[in-house]
């Protein structure tokens, strides 16, 4: 049985978990300086694939198509830069605490509390950091890969498919 409308999820997956895995990446997440650009492209690339089923299956594909894609893709987005966020700041966290304690170490005009202060654990705990910065990407996702699936929407709408004359 064909289905009558390009799923969601799939490409809604792809898009969120690519560039969530790319917005919670060292350095690299730096580009969501530039406007939020990988969470737009998170919508932008599950509009593409939705829109590319939607042709394959001759069925029309419009800029509210892209943008309910682009929002689920926000979710998984922000799922997937928490989850990757995380795990580079577990790892990297102790070499450049270490290094940074050395540093500090060597320069005589800091009192000893300032600096078991800054080399001090923060005051919020590792789940509550992780709770925040989920809250915050999963939200940020939501709006701007739907502005990101509204967009891909309208570049890569689609009327349905005329039928065939027999």
């Amino acid at each position: 049985m064909a289905r009558s409308s390009p799923g969601l999820l799939k490409p809604a997956l792809i898009g969120g978990a690519v560039f969530g895995f790319l917005g919670g990446a060292p350095v690299v997440s730096a580009l969501n300086c530039a406007c939020c650009a990988l969470i737009l492209g998170a919508g932008f690339l599950a509009a593409y694939l939705q829109s590319s089923e939607a042709k394959s299956l001759g069925v029309p594909f419009t800029p509210s198509n892209g943008a309910l894609v682009g929002f689920v893709s926000g979710i998984v987005y922000g799922v997937a830069a928490t989850l990757t966020s995380t795990l580079s700041s577990l790892l990297f966290q102790r070499v450049a605490s270490e290094w940074i304690t050395k540093a500090l170490q060597n320069i005589d005009e800091i009192p000893p509390e300032v600096l078991d202060m800054i080399t001090g654990q923060s005051r919020l705990g590792l789940a509550a950091s992780i709770a925040l910065g989920l809250i915050v990407s999963v939200g940020f996702g939501m709006i701007f890969a739907t502005l990101g699936g509204l967009i891909g929407g309208a570049v890569f709408k689609s009327a349905p498919a005329a039928p065939a004359q027999g």
